[in-house]
């Protein structure tokens, strides 16, 4: 038995060793047949044409045609030996590559400028398709007239293929990417423990709604080189990332957000979080923003600008951890719903709403229910 699977193993190295040698004497082939075919325009030029110039113009084509097709030769070469993925310009989406697996996962008919391809580790890299710069694209799907947008790889992270989806352990962005959106970029990596966002380039993105929702595993990350100030949208960003512990966004320029509702929510094991001040006073929405944060011990939202805010409702909701917070600055003259914004809250000791105008409010159904 083991030596026919030597024998197996030693006539699959043969064999590509043979198709190899083949390859390299068909270069050679070419390369003589080129040289000798330009050699003999050349001669036809210096012997009587008329036009110097149409024989250098023929000469550089061929040279760049030879030059092209060795380094397409070499590239199958490497993709043969496993040394680095295949390339495709029709691939726009998830192209798992393992060493010796020359296959893409899957084809789509729509191109795209950057790869997204998958080590056999588990890390995701993306990163531009001529090496120096390419912008993120989503797809669009139309549901019932409705137009949605999804990142490119979306679709392979559905329930429908839960082969795919577990292999992502982590997630980096090379060196020349750009996003012109955000949304739910990086939805349902339920195993993705880290991601590396250094390079992505988002000075132009203003929706970064569900960024992270439901990243269950994400243990890190770091966003010091996150570009926010055009960002308006925070809804759902790190919804139900369940695992983070710890989350500083203080160095953030969150001036022109309007929106977090959900922002944190779920967020079950969150015991630390700074966030940046906001003083631009565009936020509107902050319901449920914290719901759900049961390890979240203290909170300071002094430095927060509220004065647009009309929304409130179960913000705190179910932070059962909580035993301080700070909303001593806390503007709430133009919120008109505050259901369920302390339910849940079962540590909280004391609550000082001395400085709350709540003149506009209609909804106050279960604000202190359970405590």
């Amino acid at each position: 038995m083991e030596n026919k699977r030597n024998f197996k193993e030693e006539r699959g190295i043969t064999l590509l060793a043979l198709i190899i040698t083949i390859i390299i004497l068909a270069i050679l082939a070419l390369i003589t047949v080129n040289a000798a075919y330009m050699s003999g325009i050349i001669q036809f030029g210096v012997n009587g044409a008329k036009d110097y110039a149409q024989v250098a113009i023929e000469e550089n084509r061929i040279m760049e045609e030879t030059g092209n097709y060795v380094e397409s030769v070499t590239k199958k070469i490497k993709v043969l030996l496993g040394e680095e993925p295949p390339t495709n310009p029709e691939l726009t989406g998830m192209d798992w590559f393992v060493k010796g697996v020359t296959e893409p996962a899957v084809e789509s008919k729509e191109v795209a400028d950057f790869y997204a391809r998958g080590k056999p580790d588990g890390t995701l890299i993306i990163y531009p398709k001529n090496g120096v710069e390419a912008t993120i694209e989503y797809v669009e799907q139309v549901e019932e007239d409705e137009v949605y947008e999804f990142p490119p790889w979306d679709q392979y992270l559905s329930d429908e293929n839960e082969e795919l989806a577990p292999k992502i352990k982590s997630v980096y962005v090379a060196k020349g990417m750009k996003a012109d959106s955000c949304q739910f970029l990086f939805e349902g990596l339920l195993n993705c423990t880290t991601i590396d966002l250094t390079n992505l380039n988002t000075s132009q993105v203003t929706a970064m709604n569900g960024m992270f929702v439901s990243c269950s595993s994400l243990s890190s990350i770091d966003l010091t080189e996150l570009d926010t100030k055009q960002v308006t949208d925070m809804r759902q960003m790190f919804q139900s990332c369940e695992n983070l512990e710890d989350l500083n966004l203080s160095h953030l320029d969150m001036s022109n957000v309007m929106f977090m509702q959900n922002m944190f929510a779920n967020c079950k094991n969150l015991k630390s979080l700074d966030l940046p001040p906001l003083e631009s006073g565009q936020l509107t929405d902050m319901s449920l923003m914290f719901e759900g944060c049961a390890s979240l011990i203290g909170l300071d939202l002094s430095h927060l600008d509220t004065s647009r805010v009309t929304n409130m409702r179960s913000m705190f909701k179910n932070c059962t951890s909580l035993a301080r917070i700070n909303l001593s600055s806390l503007e709430t003259g133009q919120v008109t719903d505050m259901s369920y914004m302390f339910s849940g809250c079962k540590s909280l000791g004391s609550l000082d709403l001395m400085n709350f105008d709540v003149r506009k409010v209609k909804n106050f159904n279960f604000m202190f229910n359970r405590m």
